[in-house]
């Protein structure tokens, strides 16, 4: 990404292993593995379910108070000419509960507006999580190079303003897509237990599984929120290191799962094979000497990338180490 820091970094790397003896230099480098901001991640579950936990509530409420009306069609009934009541005919919800989503939907719109999204709490609430991320991944960083390069380099980043900008726009997009979703589902779950016949408990039960503010873990927002968490933030971190790792010219990168069960097969595929940050749809298994196209069983993405990705990228520092090395004393 800039040479002029590419450079700056060699010089510096060749500064320090000047002072060491050849069979030092012939060591590998020390590998630091790039850990998972789990913690940032759980937190941040939370507080993308509490952006949309007040339309929980208001549903949650309603249904409590006015399920049973709500299933008897609570306006759709109406008197004929003669005076006679003409009972509930259709899948509709009454007014009330049309006036419910109605005024949700309002909600949202006036809650996430399409203009001036910077001075909303939600983009303000993103952007902190961007810096906390930025913040843990720059310690991973240091730790990477003190480890492999054994020193200190810092650049200018100005890369991280537009990341972190862009990052928080979609998040905010995605967040409030997520509060349209649930009035959706909502609505939904109301059209077809009227349609259905479905009983109060059994309506109530199931706005219940969608979002329950009680606390109950296994709901349809809860499981939404931490999806997002997870991609958004497993993104993010894979984007500030490729960022990171190109800027100071380490172009190809080491490939690494988490280890746990969770990992994908396609990614698992990847474990240990190089990658380069200029073509996601290569792996090289042989130290770089030759590159190869992914198979259909690998992932061709970069890590980070592809959804709930927690993988991560380990510069492969042999490159620059060997540029930094060159012309030194055998």
């Amino acid at each position: 990404m800039s040479t002029d820091y590419s450079k700056h970094l060699i010089e510096t790397v060749r500064a320090s292993r000047r002072k060491l003896k050849p069979r030092q230099r012939a060591k590998p480098p020390k590998i630091v593995p790039v850990m998972y901001p789990y913690a940032i991640e759980r937190r941040y579950a939370k507080t993308i379910y509490s952006y949309v936990s007040p339309l929980i509530e208001a549903v949650n409420a309603y249904i409590e108070k006015h399920g049973e009306a709500l299933l008897r069609g609570d306006s759709a009934d109406h008197i004929s000419r003669a005076g006679n009541m003409i009972p509930h005919a259709d899948a509709i919800p009454g007014t009330g509960f049309k006036l419910l989503t109605a005024t949700l939907t309002s909600w949202v719109g006036q809650y996430f507006p399409e203009q001036n999204q910077g001075g909303s709490q939600v983009y303000m609430g993103a952007g902190s999580e961007a810096d906390a991320v930025k913040l843990f991944a720059d310690a991973q960083w240091a730790k990477q190079m003190a480890g492999a390069l054994g020193v200190s380099f810092n650049t200018a980043e100005t890369w991280w303003p537009d990341l972190r900008s862009r990052w928080a726009q979609d998040n905010y997009r995605l967040i409030k897509s997520f509060a349209t979703e649930y009035i959706t589902k909502v609505n939904y779950a109301a059209e077809q237990a009227i349609i259905n016949g479905v009983s109060y408990n059994t309506l109530k039960k199931q706005i219940q599984e969608l979002g329950d503010v009680s606390g109950v873990s296994e709901t349809w927002s809860r499981n939404k929120a931490r999806f997002l968490a997870r991609d958004q933030i497993g993104k993010l971190q894979g984007q500030i290191n490729q960022a990171q790792q190109t800027e100071v010219g380490a172009g190809w990168y080491t490939w690494l799962t988490t280890g746990d069960k969770r990992v994908r097969p396609s990614h698992a595929a990847m474990e240990g094979l190089l990658g380069r940050w200029d073509d996601a749809s290569v792996y090289s298994d042989d130290g770089g000497k030759t590159w190869k196209p992914k198979t259909s069983g690998m992932v061709k993405l970069h890590p980070g990338q592809d959804y709930q990705c927690r993988c991560t990228a380990i510069p492969y520092w042999k490159n620059i180490l060997a540029i930094a090395d060159y012309g030194l004393a055998a």
